[in-house]
C-alpha cells in the first residue's frame, strides 16, 4: 500500500497540445483542388462562410469548433486560393479580395494563438480537477483498504470465539464421559495456545449468538423432516470452524436434544406450537404463530456487517459514461476512470459542432441505388464499346490541335475557354452546310483563338497560359458580336454522371428550351468540365434527325501524330452515354475515391470533381 498517490501524467508541449492534435487529425488533410473555369469570387464567398463560423465559435467561447473552423479557414485561403489563376490579377476588383483576404488571414492567425491560450487555461483547470479526483479517489481507497482491513480482523477474531466455544464444549464433554473434573481455567490456556495468540473471553451473549446460528428458528409451514433435524455432532460442528480438528479417540453418544452431554451450552428455543390446520390452511391464528426474534433482532446487531461495501464507481463505470451530480446543483469534476496503477483516466471530451457533422446524403437515393465508380465506369466503357462497334460513334482526327504553335501571338495553350466558344459561333454562322467543315476548325485553333486569348488574358491582367472563366470569354464574344446574347437558349450543370443532370443538357440540345422547338434547329454548345472546355455541335440531316459532334482541342494521339478530335454520336442516347465515358476517362484516383465517399451535394459542388456546365446557343 503505497503512502502517496501516483503522479499525474506530464505532457511536454503545453498542456493542450495533445487536445488540438486531435482536432487537426479529425480534419481533411489535403487541401481542395480549385478550378480555373469557375469564377474565384464563389471561392472567395465558400472561405467566408468558413470564417463567419470562427468568427460565432469564438464569440460563443465554443474553443473547439473557432480551432477548427480557423484552421479550415486558414489553409484554405493560404493554399488553396493562391493556386487559382485570378488570385494575383491587378484588376482592382480582385486585388480588394485578395487584400480583404490576406487582412482577415492575419486577424484569424492571432485568434488562433489566442485560442491555444484558453484552451491552455481549460486544459490546466481540468488537470486540476482531475488531480484532486485523483487524490479523492486515492484516499478513499487508503480508507476502504483500512475498513476493510479491521472488518478482517474483526471476523478473525469472532471465528476464534466460536471454535473457543466449541472447544470448552467437546472438552466439557470428554471430562464428563471420563469422570473427570472439568478445569475450565486450564482449558482456556489450552485453547488459546492451540490458536496461537491469547486467551479468547469467551462470554454469554457470543454464546447465544452461536446458538442463534446453530438453531435458526423454523418458520410455519416448514416440512417435517426440516423441523426434526437434529444438530449435527459437536466434532462435525467444529470441523467448519477449526482448520484441523483432532479425530474422536471413540464414537460420540449426542443427547436427546442434540446438544452433547454435559454442554454448557443453552437448550434450543423450542419450536412454537403449530395451530390447527385445514386443507393446509390455519383456522386458528394460535397464540405463537409469528416466530419470536431472534436474538440479533431483538438486539440490533447488523447481519450484514461481513457484507463489503458496493464497488466505486470508477471501478464499474463504463469509459466515457457521466458522474451524476449530487443534489444542490454541486457538478463534480469531468467522468474519469482509474487504471490498474491507480492512475486517472481521462474520459473523451463531449462531441462539439464540429465534429458532429456528417457527409451530406440525398434522402431521396436510397443507399441499394448508390452504384460504385469501377462499376459504373466498365458499364459505360461496354456501352460505349458496343456504340463505336455499331458506328452509332465514330472519331475523326484533324490537323492541328491546341499549343502546337508556339510563336509569340499565335500560342493557343490553355485556349479552351476561347476556342470552343468560337467553334460553336462558326458553326452557328455556317449556311453552306450542315458540318463545319474540319479546316474551319483548324483555323479557329491556330489563327483566331490566339489574338484573343492575349487580350483577354492582357485585360484581366492574367499571366501566359492562364485558364480564363468562360463568362468572361462570352463577355467578350458577346461584346464583339461574335456571339449573340438574344440567341442564348440556356445553362444546364450538375453532376455529369447522373442521367438527369447531363440529360438536361442533351434535352435542350436535341430540342431547344421549354418555350420553343429547336428540332430542326442547329444548335451549339460549350462544355466545361475538369479545367477544359469543349464543343458540341448539333447536326440537322436532310431527314429531319440529329447528330452531335463532340469537338476536343485538346491533343489525342492517332499512330504517334497529336491532333484534335471530333467525335460523331449518331443519336441523342449515344451522345449521353459518350459523355459520361468521356468524364471517366478524366477522372484520377482522387476523383474516384470521392465519388465512391460522397453523393453529389449541390452545396459542395464547386469542390466536386463530377460537377459540370454547359450553354447552349442556336443558329440567328
Amino acid at each position: 500500500m503505497g503512502k502517496h498517490p501516483p503522479p499525474a501524467p506530464s505532457t511536454t508541449h503545453g498542456p493542450s497540445h495533445a487536445r488540438r492534435e486531435r482536432l487537426k487529425q479529425t480534419e481533411c488533410q489535403t487541401i481542395p483542388t480549385l478550378s480555373n473555369l469557375f469564377p474565384i469570387e464563389r471561392y472567395y464567398d465558400a472561405a467566408y462562410k468558413v470564417l463567419e463560423a470562427h468568427d460565432a465559435a469564438m464569440e460563443a467561447h465554443r474553443l473547439d469548433d473557432a480551432y477548427v473552423y480557423g484552421k479550415r479557414f486558414g489553409n484554405f485561403a493560404s493554399k488553396a486560393l493562391p493556386t487559382h489563376d485570378y488570385y494575383r490579377s491587378p484588376q482592382p476588383k480582385y486585388q480588394r479580395l485578395r487584400i480583404k483576404c490576406e487582412t482577415d488571414l492575419g486577424r484569424v492567425i492571432d485568434q488562433l494563438e489566442k485560442v491555444a491560450a484558453l484552451m491552455d487555461v481549460e486544459e490546466r483547470e481540468r488537470q486540476k480537477r482531475e488531480e484532486e479526483e485523483r487524490k479523492r479517489r486515492w484516499q478513499a481507497e487508503q480508507a476502504r483498504r483500512k475498513e476493510e482491513e479491521a472488518r478482517r480482523r474483526a471476523a478473525e477474531a469472532e471465528r476464534r470465539k466460536r471454535a473457543a466455544i466449541l472447544a470448552h464444549a467437546e472438552a466439557r464433554r470428554k471430562a464428563e464421559e471420563a469422570g473427570e473434573e472439568y478445569d475450565e481455567a486450564a482449558a482456556a490456556a489450552t485453547s488459546s495456545s492451540d490458536v496461537g495468540s491469547a486467551p479468547v473471553v469467551v462470554g454469554l451473549t457470543d454464546k447465544l449468538d452461536l446458538l442463534n446460528e446453530l438453531f435458526p428458528q423454523t418458520p410455519s409451514g416448514v416440512g417435517a423432516d426440516q423441523k426434526n433435524s437434529e444438530l449435527p455432532p459437536a466434532e462435525a460442528m467444529s470441523q467448519l470452524f477449526v482448520q484441523e480438528p483432532s479425530p474422536p479417540p471413540y464414537p460420540q453418544t449426542p443427547s436427546v436434544s442434540g446438544i452433547p452431554i454435559g454442554s454448557d451450552l443453552p437448550l434450543p428455543l423450542p419450536v412454537p406450537p403449530s395451530p390447527a390446520m385445514e386443507n393446509g390452511h390455519a383456522t386458528v391464528p394460535g397464540p405463537s404463530a409469528p416466530p419470536p426474534p431472534s436474538y440479533t433482532d431483538a438486539m440490533g446487531k447488523p447481519g450484514d456487517a461481513m457484507v463489503p461495501p458496493p464497488p466505486l464507481y470508477a471501478s464499474v463505470a463504463p469509459q466515457g459514461s457521466s458522474i451524476v451530480a449530487p443534489a444542490g446543483g454541486v457538478h463534480p469534476p469531468p467522468a474519469t476512470r482509474t487504471d490498474s496503477n491507480g492512475g486517472v483516466i481521462v474520459a473523451p471530451h463531449a462531441p462539439t459542432e464540429w465534429n458532429k457533422r456528417q457527409a451530406r446524403m440525398e434522402a431521396t437515393v436510397p443507399k441499394d441505388e448508390v452504384t460504385p465508380y469501377r462499376k459504373l465506369r466498365h458499364r459505360l466503357s461496354a456501352q460505349y464499346q458496343d456504340l463505336r462497334k455499331r458506328n452509332m460513334v465514330e472519331t475523326f482526327f484533324l490537323n492541328t490541335y491546341q499549343g502546337r504553335n508556339k510563336l509569340p501571338g499565335r500560342d493557343s495553350t490553355n485556349g479552351c475557354a476561347v476556342i470552343s466558344p468560337l467553334v460553336a459561333a462558326r458553326h452557328l454562322r455556317n449556311t453552306t452546310s450542315s458540318i463545319l467543315p474540319d479546316r474551319t476548325i483548324e483555323r479557329v485553333i491556330d489563327d483566331e483563338a490566339p489574338p484573343i486569348l492575349e487580350a483577354v488574358r492582357s485585360k484581366l491582367g492574367l499571366g501566359q497560359g492562364a485558364l480564363i472563366i468562360p463568362s468572361d470569354v462570352h463577355d467578350y464574344l458577346v461584346d464583339r458580336k461574335m456571339l449573340k446574347q438574344d440567341k442564348f437558349v440556356g445553362v444546364c450543370g450538375g453532376n455529369i454522371l447522373d442521367s438527369k443532370h447531363i440529360g438536361a443538357l442533351v434535352n435542350m440540345l436535341h430540342k431547344g428550351d421549354e418555350k420553343k422547338d429547336h428540332g430542326l434547329t442547329k444548335l451549339a454548345a460549350t462544355l466545361f468540365f475538369r479545367e477544359h472546355v469543349i464543343s458540341i455541335l448539333k447536326v440537322v440531316n436532310g431527314d429531319g434527325t440529329a447528330w452531335f459532334d463532340i469537338v476536343d482541342s485538346l491533343p489525342h494521339r492517332d499512330s504517334d501524330v497529336l491532333r484534335a478530335s471530333r467525335t460523331r454520336c449518331k443519336d441523342r442516347n449515344a451522345l449521353e452515354i459518350t459523355l459520361k465515358w468521356y468524364a471517366c476517362s478524366k477522372f484520377g484516383e482522387t476523383d474516384r475515391n470521392y465519388i465512391d465517399n460522397n453523393l453529389w451535394d449541390e452545396v459542395m459542388c464547386d469542390f466536386d470533381p463530377r460537377v459540370y456546365q454547359g450553354f447552349v446557343w442556336c443558329q440567328g
